[in-house]
């Protein structure tokens, strides 16, 4: 069989953090996991858009340490019908595995409507709360000391313009409304505070809602 996870929460906030040490506990129990991101597909538009130096509205502006800022935020349905398809794809070959699709939204109903139902009602969803200063800070250190290939630079500008909206208010309660997601399936941890505290909660949280997908559990 194979599970959905999406990881979910603004830039800064432990994504990735979370994903890379949900992957470190799946491999050390010989489950197979796939991450699907749209990080990499804004980049490539980005650097398209610059190669191509054409005349016209843009899309993106470049952003200190090689990032970028979006200007046209329909770029962003564009990449997430790219998950999605990619998403089923990985899902018609029949193996035991784990998909983790993560991205970033100032609002998640409206996105998570562009995959289709009954895949969203199957999966899982790991919403990570951090606040916007923490976030902000978090991605300078990020990208001065990288610890990780997609430590990435967001803007403050873009963070604090697109981002800083309190998009977990009620999160619970929206999603079950449309597209009808049950609350057990929707988990929110905290991070911020420590690394360790956080890690903890991660590998309970992996722990609790994998244990059909693990060969061997020792939890």
């Amino acid at each position: 069989m194979s599970l959905v996870l999406f990881v979910l929460g603004r830039p800064g906030c432990g994504k990735s953090t979370a994903m890379a040490y949900i992957r470190e506990l799946a491999q050390a129990q010989e489950l197979r996991t796939i991450r699907l991101k749209d990080y990499e597909k804004l980049y490539r538009r980005f650097q398209a858009e610059v190669t191509a130096k054409e005349e016209g509205p843009k899309r993106f502006r470049g952003a200190a340490y090689g990032g970028f800022d979006i200007l046209d935020f329909t770029v962003m349905d564009e990449v997430l019908a790219e998950l999605q398809q990619e998403l089923q794809n990985a899902l018609s070959i029949p193996e035991n595995k784990l998909i983790i699709v993560e991205f970033a939204r100032d609002e998640y109903c409206k996105p998570l409507r562009q995959f289709r139902q009954d895949l969203l009602q199957n999966a899982y969803f790991l919403f990570v709360d951090t606040n916007l200063e923490a976030c902000i800070q978090r991605i300078h250190q990020r990208v001065k000391n990288p610890v990780r290939a997609d430590n990435h630079f967001v803007s403050d500008t873009i963070l604090r313009d697109y981002y800083s909206k309190d998009t977990l208010f009620d999160i619970k309660d929206k999603l079950a409304r449309e597209p009808g997601i049950e609350s057990r399936r929707i988990t929110i941890l905290n991070n911020n505070d420590s690394q360790t505290q956080f890690l903890e909660e991660v590998e309970q949280f992996f722990y609790r809602l994998f244990p059909a997908l693990l060969p061997i559990s020792t939890h």
